[in-house]
């Protein structure tokens, strides 16, 4: 069947021109879409990470004062 020649009408041609170019329209819109969302992606990592390094910070605040307020209250 690959060896025989296919004709088809140029009207249906052209529509099966027009889905491809559609398909690789939503293809290009799709690599797009997927960079917006690495891009959000490594923003939250970034902020997320900010966020332990923050509550990191306070909680070695608090275990300081802890500290200070044991030690002075055995003195």
């Amino acid at each position: 069947m690959a060896d025989k020649p296919m004709f088809i009408k140029v009207s249906e041609y052209e529509d099966i021109q027009d889905m491809v170019n559609l398909i690789r329209s939503k293809i290009e819109e799709s690599r797009k879409i997927l960079a917006t969302i690495d891009q959000l992606k490594k923003q939250e990592e970034t902020e997320i990470a900010a966020w332990r390094a923050e509550i990191e910070e306070v909680d070695r605040k608090v275990g300081y004062i802890n500290k200070t307020l044991f030690e002075s209250g055995q003195q």
